[in-house]
């Protein structure tokens, strides 16, 4: 590894002017230590209405934000300081309204990855010098999701080299006396075509078994970027892209006696119609807020899973073609979901709110409480 490369690296934390984030007593939602089902969304840093996405996440009592860092996109020169601006904003806002910040790491750049995918000492030094940036503020980082697929991964799906990976960032925050979580796989199903070096997630897990990763994932990943069915549906032979894969992933873990270890869903929406026609049935709001509050709710009832990731929480940036409907909608109004979400988390809520956007200023969304009758 280039010794210019690494000392850009670690100096990421001087370029970057720090800032205090004053820390969160209790014990993070979903967490290991924690007895709590995390309720999260994932949140475009990139993308429309940014501050009303967070303060609305507030206001349905969410537990956690994830936010993606394409390092690619923000940093592809080393020898230049990387564009964290939007990112630092989102997680300032994130810590001041008491939500827990899931940063996903993807997409090396090619000055920090080889021909077996990204580089270790590389992403360990990234994953440090963001954990000494942004302090208390940020709880958890999940390496590369969909490591599984060539995608994901950036080269040939290779549990050998994710595990290497895995170790380095492991020890690197424990030589610094970082506690940060890390979740680890973002395992996605296979597709009925999987593309050349992409792996079956179930595979790929029981693999990361074999070499001894269980101590070092406390915490397994799952996205799930394509759904089809109601939450209820049980996966098949011919279909895992259900919601219910998590059994089948569950099943893994069991076998390798990871009984302890939790999942994570970091990404995960209804269906979209691109996998079934039945799916069409999900095509208006109303529809889709029940399918979302489904399942929540059955995902509450895991006790193996700790968390989990409603994918949009904002809308794309204006140049994206044919969005998928978010929380916050590209009008700045409220998809029926976050009724729905509210609903569950908190069932029959001590409080109301009363929600006030400003399309013109850039005034935040005001919480007026009121008792609920």
């Amino acid at each position: 590894m280039n010794m210019r490369i690494i000392l850009t690296i670690v100096a990421l934390v001087v370029v970057i002017a720090s800032v205090a984030f004053p820390g969160l007593c209790q014990a993070a939602s979903g967490a290991p230590n924690s007895a709590d089902f995390g309720y999260g969304g994932r949140l475009d840093v990139d993308g429309l209405q940014v501050p009303q996405a967070i303060n609305a996440a507030a206001a349905m009592g969410l537990d956690w934000i994830a936010l993606d860092f394409d390092w690619a996109k923000r940093w592809p020169d080393p020898n230049a300081a990387p564009d964290l601006e939007g990112l630092t904003q989102a997680i300032h806002q994130a810590h001041d309204k008491r939500l827990n910040v899931l940063l996903s790491i993807s997409h090396a750049p090619d000055w920090a990855k080889s021909a077996e995918g990204p580089d270790a000492a590389a992403t360990a030094n990234l994953v440090v010098s963001l954990s000494r940036l942004y302090g208390d503020a940020l709880q958890a980082v999940e390496l590369f999701p969909s490591a599984n697929t060539t995608d994901g991964w950036g080269a040939a799906a290779s549990p050998a080299a994710y595990l290497n990976l895995l170790r380095s960032v492991s020890a690197a925050l424990s030589d610094d006396h970082r506690q940060i979580l890390l979740v680890a796989g973002g395992l996605t199903p296979p597709g009925r075509q999987a593309a050349p070096g992409d792996m079956d997630d179930r595979q790929f897990l029981a693999e990361l078994y074999d070499r001894g990763a269980a101590p070092l994932i406390p915490i397994v990943s799952m996205r799930l970027p394509l759904l089809t069915g109601d939450p209820m549906q049980a996966a098949s032979e011919s279909e895992h892209r259900v919601l219910r894969h998590f059994e089948e992933i569950r099943q893994v873990m069991r076998q390798h006696n990871h009984k302890e270890g939790l999942i994570w869903i970091t990404a995960f929406s209804w269906p979209n119609g691109s996998l079934s026609p039945e799916d069409s049935a999900y095509a208006r709001p109303e529809e889709q807020a029940h399918w979302l509050s489904k399942a929540y709710r059955l995902l509450k009832a895991q006790l193996f899973i700790g968390a989990a990731f409603f994918s949009q929480l904002n809308p794309a940036s204006a140049e994206a073609s044919s969005p998928p409907p978010s929380i916050i909608q590209p009008d700045i109004s409220l998809h029926p979901a976050f009724s729905s979400v509210r609903e569950v988390i908190t069932p029959n809520g001590t409080t109301s709110f009363e929600i006030v956007f400003s399309k013109v200023t850039d005034e935040k969304i005001i919480f007026k409480k009121g008792v609920s009758p």
